[in-house]
């Protein structure tokens, strides 16, 4: 299956999502490659469209288990025709529970055709506290990446396996469950790498205190 371009999408607040997805575009080594921050509100107010010869790659993180509930209207908006898809979560060592499906769900009812599909740690976990030792500190590191780009390299040999025709894609097989488990999760207030404020709170949401903020990976 010949594909022309590479679409990388990614919700990011601490970079570590950023980071993995990048991972698997130099793996993939596209000749044309365009980058899609969602990680704003402005960055979301249009909807994607993309075509059966664009490799769309998507990374979010994993919030209680689930797709990042902020994220699923823009998500489900995404217009596509028979578009092979990479779905991409990270989350924070704990469990990722039915995220990957859940992406794949979705891309798949925009008119996606996911082809692979993968979970990396990334991001200390926002249960870590000053009195717990930190979960995923530090992640992803250079192994983690360079699985990344392994994994890039892997989707390159899929796609040229596939014949020229996206209706002969099979399924993806995910592990997960429907109806799903866990529960959605608003992102509200600041996000932090480490102690460190990201993005102002107003940035993101503008509701919230910065006293009700919380540290969140991804």
């Amino acid at each position: 299956m010949k594909i022309e371009s590479v679409k990388l999408v990614y919700f990011s607040p601490t970079r570590t999502t950023k980071a993995v997805v990048e991972g698997i575009a130099r793996g993939l080594n596209p000749a044309s490659v365009e980058m899609l921050d969602i990680t704003r509100p402005d960055a979301r107010v249009q909807p994607l469209r993309t075509s059966e010869n664009e490799l769309l790659v998507i990374g979010v993180p994993v919030y209680m288990g689930r797709v990042p509930a902020l994220l699923t209207e823009w998500l489900h908006a995404i217009s596509a025709r028979n578009t092979p898809a990479v779905c991409v979560v990270v989350y924070g060592n704990r469990v990722y529970e039915d995220a990957l499906i859940e992406l794949k769900d979705i891309l798949s009812g925009c008119g996606c055709r996911p082809i692979a599909g993968a979970a990396y740690i990334g991001g200390e976990h926002s249960f870590s506290t000053d009195e717990t030792p930190p979960t995923a500190k530090d992640r992803p590191d250079a192994g983690d990446l360079h699985h990344a780009e392994s994994f890039g390299r892997m989707i390159q040999e899929k796609l040229a396996a596939i014949p020229p025709s996206a209706d002969r894609i099979a399924d993806l097989d995910i592990p997960g469950c429907r109806p799903y488990r866990g529960g959605f999760a608003t992102v509200d207030g600041r996000f932090y790498r480490g102690q460190r404020c990201v993005y102002p709170v107003r940035d993101l949401c503008g509701r919230m205190p910065p006293r009700r903020c919380h540290r969140s990976g991804g």
